[in-house]
């Protein structure tokens, strides 16, 4: 199967214009919503014998969350489903189970809300109703806030306290392991997707994290 390429939040920001409407879909438990073909099923099966000697064989019907290709196959149902929008004339941004809608005005991005959520319950997709967002100027998509009025992107005020904090403590430790490192440094790419250059500067710590080969050195 070819690889999919996923949407970066420069191409999302792309179709932000200015004063546009945005509006947000997550759906539940998405690879659950992806039926296996009857020859993909025979390869997920596991064999069990139960204490009475009884043998059994599972198989899993459905996509299941971790296997390699997943994240692939449902990416590439949900660019099917930004494609059927766009031949509605809607302006989609898709990655796997997070859909973002860019419209000019507040009563086309409340049409196409209303079309995506109906079109996604048609095609068997259950939807997390707690995380849809009405169209709005700004919200967070990808882990970044979107604001169409400012024209800005940037951390959400929660996790940038929260990322501050982390490094104010991570500043008074004397010795980090690999783990410890990993983590800040995943951290920091994720800010410096709103922080122009800021990549470079993670270069020192990926150079020392590179020859440490255990968890704990």
């Amino acid at each position: 199967m070819k690889k999919q390429r996923f949407v970066t939040l420069d191409e999302a920001s792309k179709l932000v214009t200015p004063n546009c409407y945005m509006a947000k879909v997550d759906l539940k438990t998405a690879y659950r919503s992806v039926k296996l073909s009857s020859q993909s099923q025979e390869v997920t099966g596991l064999r069990w014998t139960f204490p009475n000697g009884t043998e059994y064989t599972f198989y899993d019907t459905k996509l299941s969350f971790g296997s390699k290709l997943a994240p692939h196959i449902l990416q590439r149902l949900s660019q099917a489903v930004r494609r059927m929008m766009s031949c509605r004339g809607f302006t989609i941004i898709a990655y796997l189970d997070d859909f973002c809608i860019c419209e000019t005005t507040k009563q086309r991005c409340v049409q196409a809300l209303y079309i995506l959520l109906a079109l996604l319950r048609k095609l068997g997709f259950m939807i997390n109703w707690s995380k849809v967002v009405d169209p709005t100027t700004k919200l967070t998509f990808l882990g970044i806030e979107i604001d169409s009025i400012a024209m800005e992107l940037r951390l959400p005020g929660e996790k940038l306290s929260l990322l501050k904090h982390e490094l104010a403590e991570f500043r008074n430790i004397k010795r980090a392991s690999k783990k410890q490192l990993q983590s800040i440094t995943g951290k920091l790419n994720w800010a410096s997707a709103v922080v122009h250059g800021g990549r470079v500067y993670l270069r020192r710590i990926i150079d020392a994290i590179t020859p440490l080969k255990h968890d704990w050195h």
